[in-house]
């Protein structure tokens, strides 16, 4: 699941860059394509729900008993799913997400 979430976030990454690049002459430099930003902030966002991987983990081992690795690759999936749904409807589909996984509905919550 982490090899498909790295694929979309590659992809994302190279249709942004590609709709920015529209220069008469070639750039020479990053800096000069103007890229330099949002390549900036796709890394910081990588780094935050990386982040928000290990605070899950820290949470959930102990709590639901599951592997670091499950939920850690949760947070990502569900990071996707809560972009595109709205009033952080997101949240409630992680702790479905946590429930189905650990079948334990009601520390999933906790």
């Amino acid at each position: 699941m982490s090899l498909l979430w790295l694929n979309i976030v590659v992809g994302v990454i190279l249709l942004t860059a590609t709709s920015y690049v529209v220069a008469t002459t070639p750039p020479q430099t990053i800096v000069d394509t103007g890229l330099l930003p949002v390549i900036a902030a796709a890394l910081l966002y990588i780094l935050s729900q990386c982040l928000r991987g290990i605070r899950l983990m820290i949470l959930a081992i102990p709590t639901l008993e599951v592997s670091g690795r499950t939920t850690f690759a949760l947070q990502f999936y569900t990071a996707a799913v809560a972009a595109v749904i709205p009033f952080k409807l997101g949240e409630i589909f992680r702790i479905q997400q946590l429930a189905s996984i650990s079948q334990r509905p009601v520390a999933a919550i906790v």
